[in-house]
């Protein structure tokens, strides 16, 4: 055990003046790409004057790897603005601009999706319309 207190500060990097940069870096760079995307994501829902949002059934999410798939499936639909996919519940919520595409392209990509073994179901749509 070490019983110096300057020699302990030395092990630890934790002296007066010993600052430990990378962690700081890393987090500061962590919480500028958070804040930007977090930023694009309302300046998309915010750029249109109205959105839709569907509830879709998805059947054949087995594992932590599907939503991802069918998140990437779903937002790669022209006119999707986001979507989330949630494995404990088999839905999706999807964020689409109405005049630009429809729910049913949402469940044809699902089909296509991965291995084709993903089927979607379109439960709910809602519009929302600022004035």
């Amino acid at each position: 055990m070490i019983h110096y207190p300057e020699k302990r500060a030395k092990v630890l990097n934790t002296g007066k003046g010993k600052k430990n940069t990378t962690a700081r870096v890393i987090s500061l760079a962590v919480a500028l790409i958070l804040f930007a995307s977090a930023g694009f994501y309302l300046y998309k829902v915010n750029e249109l004057k109205s959105y839709s949002l569907a509830t879709l059934k998805i059947d054949g999410l087995y594992c932590p790897s599907c939503p991802p798939r069918v998140k990437a499936a779903i937002e790669s639909v022209p006119g999707v603005i986001k979507a989330d996919v949630d494995l404990s519940t088999n839905s999706a919520l999807v964020y689409f601009d109405s005049k630009r595409t429809d729910p049913q392209q949402f469940v044809a990509a699902i089909a296509k999706a991965g291995t084709g073994g993903y089927k979607g179901e379109v439960l709910i749509v809602k519009e929302r319309a600022e004035g």
